[in-house]
């Protein structure tokens, strides 16, 4: 009685296709649209909201799409785990989206700025 357990690892990559399918087809596609597309499917039921968002927006701007801050804004307020937050932090999240790299700095900055004075 050999029971063996099937392990499989996922992550966002399965998204990414059906990401860039979706705006190939038609690149006016709505980024809430996509979200709830993907939120609905159960294998990427147990990813988070943000994480599922990024990926979308990181592949249209790989797809040469600029989204709008409205658009992303939006799509913020389809997750259930994002429509409660402030706009201030709505705004900081899309930043991290937009300059992953510049946000970091800055955090790390305040924080060196903070232990100087």
């Amino acid at each position: 009685m050999n029971s063996y357990m099937n392990i499989q690892f996922q992550d966002l990559s399965l998204a990414i296709p059906k990401i860039e399918r979706r705006y190939i087809k038609n690149p006016q596609s709505s980024m809430s649209a996509t979200f709830r597309f993907l939120r609905k499917q159960y294998s990427f039921s147990f990813f988070g909201d943000y994480p599922i968002l990024s990926a979308i927006f990181r592949t249209i701007l790989e797809l040469n799409i600029n989204p709008s801050r409205y658009q992303t804004i939006y799509a913020f307020n389809q997750s259930e785990e994002l429509v409660a937050l402030s706009k201030k932090d709505k705004n900081c999240l899309l930043d991290q989206l937009i300059h992953p790299l510049s946000v970091q700095m800055k955090s790390q900055q305040n924080r060196f700025s903070k232990v100087k004075k």
